[in-house]
């Protein structure tokens, strides 16, 4: 017979099951376009024979992600059936290894509504219905940080290996995983035996850091270039900020902590923090908590500070993931008051959950793939490609912007190659316009709204599609 409390876990094992399954005939979204579809494709299509993408859409990372899907695809079909279940054991990995991290931090009686809060992430949840090398970053993220707190150091090599071969940011948490591997040990031993814990410690990560310096030495040698180069299609995305532009990244990664609801688990941790400051030092879990967390917020977005546009939503998923497991310690381990309690925990549940309803207006750009906002958009571009075939309107007239101007090959894994084109208000015939496209300026936007006519639109929820005529244009093909 099942025990009452494993059955909550079980449901939670079975929301993944059936999510992975709902969202299965979703196409690729936003970068996951590239980083999975493309990257698949390129292996898929030629069976393995190069190692190296092409520069077209080479993003410097090691491809393994990329290497994977192609592998899943050529076992079994290229389907976007497939291609979404191939998340699934992330996904499921993500719960059962952030059930064992909440148990080494949490009271027994309070670790599932920490998970709750946990889970409801926008972000992850926004990441869970994509075919995203974020989840599975995420997933070995939390492998390793429970190696770690076990002190498993086979299997903190096998982590940390994982990491740097799914994307730089990996490479990089990798490191911030080390100092705090470093400390969480020094904190556990003798000092006098520090020096051979020290020893041990580094050479589980010699191996990662080996393989990823013989992959940028490679990729270097072969291709002339590191992480981006000059004919890069997101080359304007690594474009070195001035002083005056670091300060504002500093108030965009602080915009993007608090995004879409996270405002409310920043609210009750001032609120707890102050009332019972004198009690954290002694709580050694909360300490170490509070430790990798700043590692991460202050390593992890180092290098996104100074460039252009790197502060993503979802590069901060594991900051925000910690900070989630902090808040919830916080309110059912500090916060004595019964009422007190229940409205902390409430507060924040209902923030994450309608922070998926966070919709700014067009003309501010915000990141669609972060948030469950975006869900509709999936059919609605669906009912939009429906109506333009029935239409018989021409394909290249019709312009549109990331992500949708790809191939519906890449999107929708179709059996051709044809797709829009890019966006040229003097030449196309349509616009196919959404506001989950951050790649309309605001003068683009009311000239749409001003000087075109709209022909269709879709909406549901806060997600519209629009198909825009040009007035100076024939209104057929």
């Amino acid at each position: 017979m099942i025990k009452k409390k494993s059955f909550k876990y079980i449901i939670l094992y079975l929301f993944y099951i059936i999510l992975s399954l709902v969202v299965s005939n979703n196409s690729f979204f936003w970068d996951t376009i590239q980083l999975a579809s493309r990257h698949a494709h390129w292996y898929y299509e030629n069976n393995f024979k190069f190692f190296l993408l092409p520069d077209s859409i080479d993003s410097g990372h090691i491809p393994v992600f990329g290497m994977l899907l192609a592998l899943i695809w050529k076992i079994f079909q290229k389907s976007l059936f497939v291609s979404h279940l191939f998340m699934l054991p992330f996904l499921l990995g993500i719960l059962y290894q952030s059930q064992k991290i909440i148990s080494c931090f949490v009271d027994k009686k309070h670790r599932f509504l920490v998970l709750i809060i946990f889970l409801i992430d926008p972000t992850l949840l926004s990441q869970s219905i994509l075919v995203s090398p974020d989840i599975a970053l995420v997933f070995f993220f939390l492998f390793t940080l429970h190696m770690i707190l076990k002190n498993s150091r086979k299997l903190i090599l096998i982590g940390i290996i994982s990491l740097s071969l799914i994307s730089m940011r990996g490479m990089m948490i990798s490191v911030i995983l080390f100092f705090f591997d470093l400390y969480f040990n020094y904190s556990q031993v003798n000092v006098r035996t520090w020096y051979w814990k020290v020893i041990k410690i580094i050479q589980v990560y010699i191996p990662a850091g080996v393989l990823t310096m013989a992959y940028l030495v490679y990729h270097y040698i072969a291709k002339g270039w590191i992480g981006y180069h000059e004919e890069s299609p997101w080359r304007l995305c690594f474009e070195r900020v001035n002083f005056t532009g670091f300060i504002y990244n500093i108030g965009i990664l602080g915009w993007r902590l608090i995004d879409f609801g996270r405002l409310f688990l920043w609210i009750v941790f001032f609120m707890i923090m102050i009332s019972e400051v004198k009690k954290i030092k002694a709580d050694k879990n909360l300490v170490n908590l509070l430790i990798l967390f700043t590692l991460l917020l202050t390593i992890l977005p180092l290098s996104m500070l100074f460039h252009k546009y790197l502060l993503a939503h979802r590069y901060l998923l594991p900051i925000n993931l910690i900070f989630s497991i902090i808040v919830g310690k916080l309110i059912f381990e500090y916060v004595h008051n019964v009422f007190l309690k229940k409205f902390y925990f409430a507060l924040v549940i209902i923030g994450l959950i309608t922070g998926n309803l966070w919709v700014y207006p067009d003309k501010i750009a915000q990141g669609w793939d972060s948030t469950l906002a975006h869900a509709p958009y999936y059919n609605l571009r669906n009912k939009m490609i429906e109506y333009i075939q029935q239409k018989e309107y021409a394909l290249k007239n019709i312009g549109t912007e990331f992500p949708n101007s790809s191939s519906f090959k890449y999107i929708d894994l179709a059996d051709y190659d044809i797709g829009f084109s890019k966006k040229d208000f003097t030449k196309n015939h349509h616009i196919f316009y959404s506001n989950v496209m951050n790649d309309f300026s605001d003068d683009e936007i009311d000239q749409l709204k001003n000087n075109w006519i709209l022909e269709k639109e879709y909406r549901c929820m806060q997600v519209k599609v629009q198909l825009y005529r040009n007035p100076d244009k024939p209104s057929g093909q």
